[in-house]
């Protein structure tokens, strides 16, 4: 259609107006001729003008929606001329051809919308799937640096650990002397006398020669001697015990040894 014959039914006083809105997409892939038919057959109920029927014009105006087409429409009927059989199987046609291809036009807008909506749903999709990969390499991130943070901490607990038991060590043998003296002085007194002490074959050992008014007062002594230095880690072992001539004094030695085993706080 020229503009010409589109400016004669737009200024044509018998012709049917009517503004029309249509999906954008719906119309995006339809060529003018099919859109004068969408058109004529959009306003078909109210024109009362069949669409097979129908000369169409059409102007877009300004729509305040992107996802929508305006169009002012304006249509009349058309003349008929030349044979009555002829004009009225070509009608014939036309009723038959052109709402199939309104149908199809309706169709492939349908096609169109349903593919933008599945595009919109899949790029929203990787979207999502995009960030969670990020998260996922976040959370991993975090739990690896935990890991490692654990086992620094249980590094250092298990070297203020052995820190510890090496310091109870160092303390408890500064203070093992201390204890073995008190200990032979708390059970050598009175009657039993110390003569000597001498260093034994071993670090933390060392030998006892004492003096006991009888072999009997001497074995009673390392006895008593063993029970105490044993509590304080001390391992006694008995020597000689002999009689001075005239038998008025036995004289002793025993071995004390620190081990550290059954010692008592």
């Amino acid at each position: 259609m020229t503009e010409k014959e589109r400016e004669a039914i737009f200024s044509n006083p018998q012709a049917f107006r009517q503004q029309v809105r249509m999906a954008s997409v719906q119309v995006a892939s339809i060529s003018p001729g099919e859109l004068s038919f969408a058109l004529a057959y959009e306003v078909e109920p109210f024109s009362k003008i069949p669409a097979a029927d129908a000369d169409v014009a059409w102007r877009e105006v300004p729509s305040d929606d992107y996802a929508f087409k305006v169009y002012d429409v304006a249509v009349v009927s058309r003349g008929r001329s030349g044979h009555a059989g002829g004009a009225s199987a070509g009608g014939l046609a036309e009723r038959l051809v052109r709402p199939a291809l309104v149908a199809a036009c309706v169709v492939l807008a349908a096609i169109a919308v349903d593919w933008q909506l599945t595009e919109r749903r899949l790029s929203s999709a990787r979207r999502e799937a995009s960030v969670r990969r990020e998260l996922d390499a976040q959370v991993g991130s975090v739990n690896s640096a935990a890991r490692a943070k654990r086992n620094e901490a249980d590094a250092v607990r298990r070297g203020r650990e052995e820190a510890a038991r090496a310091q109870g060590e160092v303390d408890a043998l500064r203070r093992a002397y201390l204890d073995v003296m008190d200990a032979v002085a708390g059970v050598c007194g009175g009657a039993t006398v110390v003569r000597e002490f001498k260093s034994a074959d071993a670090p933390f050992a060392f030998r006892i020669a004492a003096v006991a008014p009888s072999a009997e007062s001497a074995a009673d002594v390392m006895a008593r001697l063993e029970d105490v230095v044993a509590s304080k880690g001390w391992r006694l072992s008995s020597g000689a015990i002999s009689s001075r001539t005239g038998g008025r004094t036995t004289d002793f030695d025993c071995r004390l040894e620190y081990s550290g085993e059954g010692r008592s706080e």
